[in-house]
């Protein structure tokens, strides 16, 4: 499958065949044992995060026209701004003293800027390294579930592989998530 994919994007079929054979060739672990390769590119490979980004393109392409034209509804000028948001960020602009726009600024972050009045907005993001995802969804809970079975079919049907049931979880934003070592989580 890998090397159809390879075969879309580079030409060079002297290339495509060596990469084929090192894809074939096994690995040596650090306690000098060989293994076959029997599934896909060895971690930690020099060419696994190229290659696995040239193999993943196509999720990202699919991502792309997902969200774009089938899941990001609703007008973000239709969100309505909060007042209350709105009158601490004028009481902030207007405040000669650091330390009363530092507790101006305190109070406001308690409260939303938008009040999300438009029951209609959806919006989802993404972001990939490697074979690592994270996606960002303004929207249900059972919208969430809908993107990550979309995904897992996506990639069987389309690149024969599947989803980590156990990796891949679904929370709210407040919770956060790690993602590449980071602590990822939305902030009121």
């Amino acid at each position: 499958m890998l090397i159809n994919v390879l075969n879309e994007r580079i030409k060079d079929k002297g290339f495509i065949d060596l990469l084929y054979k090192l894809l074939r060739a096994g690995y040596v672990d650090k306690n000098n044992n060989y293994h076959n390769t029997t599934l896909g590119i060895p971690q930690g490979s020099v060419v696994s995060p190229i290659l696995c980004n040239i193999f993943l393109d196509k999720l990202d392409k699919y991502l792309e026209n997902k969200f774009e034209n089938e899941f990001n509804t609703g007008n973000m000028s239709n969100r309505g701004r909060n007042p209350i948001y709105n009158s601490l960020s004028s009481k902030i602009y207007r405040c000669k003293l650091l330390s009363e726009k530092l507790k101006l600024i305190r109070l406001r972050d308690h409260y939303q800027r938008n009040m999300g009045s438009d029951k209609s907005f959806k919006r989802a993001y993404f972001v990939r390294y490697a074979d690592d995802i994270i996606i960002g969804v303004m929207g249900s809970h059972n919208d969430c579930k809908n993107i990550l079975n979309d995904i897992n079919n996506f990639l069987k049907e389309n690149l024969g592989m599947s989803i980590n049931i156990d990796k891949s979880v679904i929370k709210h934003s407040k919770e956060g998530v790690s993602f590449l070592g980071y602590d990822v989580k939305v902030t009121p």
